[in-house]
């Protein structure tokens, strides 16, 4: 076997067992995580990843839980710790970085993470921005389009609203006949195409992530 390409193999197996254990620190996964790495020998010695595609399934990032995500990065410079054994492997990201890809999150998944402290102002934002009122007692999606059940101050159900969804420069939109939202969204995240499907929201874009 060619020398070179087995250091570049055992190097890249290091690097991707250093990442999963970043990615680890960052958000909780409950399924699969696989890591694919590009890179030259040369350029991973220096501490320069090409790209990393990720694919992980039932992922909780912030107190959101995706039912899949795939993601392709642009390059990544980060430390390894070659010296000392107890973070042997351990991946210290130095600079930002670009990702792209998709993401995944079942109907059911993000209605129960309205619920949580963490994302309580989101729901409230929905509530006011597209309901008018106070309260959601529940969100579904049925085919593609979004269905609220809102209520009023006093606890009182109200007529079902029906929001479709779209992308437009980077934004997600939320919208009826009557009324139309810009979703809130960190400026680092750009949206390209945003779909209801099923019981599912399926959003494709880009995001730089900071460290």
């Amino acid at each position: 076997m060619n020398k070179d390409f087995s250091s570049n193999n055992a190097l890249l197996k290091l690097i991707s067992n250093g990442i999963k254990l970043w990615i680890r620190s960052q958000c909780k996964i409950n399924g699969d995580l696989k890591l694919d790495l590009t890179g030259s020998l040369k350029d991973l010695i220096r501490g320069k990843l090409e790209k990393c595609e990720l694919h992980a399934t039932n992922a909780v990032y912030k107190g959101l839980k995706f039912k899949e995500i795939s993601l392709e990065s642009g390059q990544i410079d980060m430390r390894l710790n070659f010296l000392n054994p107890n973070t042997l492997g351990k991946a210290t990201i130095n600079e930002n970085f670009t990702v792209q890809g998709k993401i995944i999150m079942d109907g059911e998944m993000f209605a129960r993470s309205l619920k949580s402290d963490q994302w309580e102002w989101l729901a409230i934002w929905l509530s006011n921005k597209l309901t008018r009122l106070d309260r959601l007692s529940q969100i579904n999606i049925e085919g593609n389009h979004l269905l609220f059940k809102p209520k009023d101050s006093n606890d009182t159900p109200k007529n079902d609203l029906i929001f479709s969804m779209k992308s437009s420069k980077g934004k997600i939109i939320l919208y009826n006949e009557n009324i139309e939202e810009i979703f809130p969204l960190d400026e680092a995240i750009k949206i390209e195409n945003a779909t209801l499907n099923g019981s599912e929201i399926e959003l494709i874009g880009q995001a730089k992530v900071t460290i």
